[in-house]
């Protein structure tokens, strides 16, 4: 009678030995998949910021031009493509609305480029600059939800993810422009 309690414990205690092993693997994947949630999360902040940034660049771009009568057309293009990257959502949707408002902001460089005026160089040179910044903070971006992705399909247990609301997050997917960009 004895031995069966002794065995009883030692079976019991192999259990809840297992069972906090497997809860401290639990904690522990959850914790590293958070803090790549979390860099991608701060990553995707950081390009938001940028296009909001360039966006207001071609506010200012776009104020300076107005009345001039070469860049009527070309202002009022740009002006609605700054409104979709404004209404855009998600990094698919802003990457086609950046793509389309770099495209119309390049004809109104053009136009400024030819007026010479101090303050609309600093304009260009900050549109520019914005630019590089964009097309950095999107590699970036993109570079920490491709980590996050992978790690979260190295998780041996699937259910661990879903139970957690862990996704992959789309990236941020900028056409090469550089041959526009001077």
């Amino acid at each position: 009678m004895l031995f069966r309690k002794k065995e009883s414990w030692v079976i019991l205690a192999i259990c809840v030995g297992f069972l906090g092993l497997s809860a401290t693997s639990f904690l522990n994947t959850r914790s590293k998949l958070k803090r790549y949630e979390q860099a991608t999360n701060a990553a995707w902040a950081v390009l938001e910021t940028a296009l909001r940034a360039q966006a207001e660049a071609l506010g200012v771009l776009l104020a300076d031009l107005r009345g001039r009568q070469e860049a009527t057309d070309a202002i009022e293009a740009a002006a609605r493509a700054r409104d979709a990257l404004a209404q855009a959502s998600g990094p698919q949707a802003q990457a086609v609305a950046y793509d389309q408002l770099w495209r119309q902001t390049e004809p109104l460089l053009s136009v400024a480029e030819g007026v010479a005026d101090a303050k609309l160089g600093a304009t260009i040179t900050r549109l520019r600059d914005g630019h590089r910044q964009v097309e950095g903070c999107a590699q970036r971006y993109n570079d920490t939800a491709r980590q996050y992705e992978i790690k979260l399909r190295k998780n041996p247990d699937s259910r661990v993810v879903e139970g957690l609301g862990l996704r992959a997050r789309e990236y941020f997917k900028l056409p090469d422009l550089t041959a526009n960009d001077g």
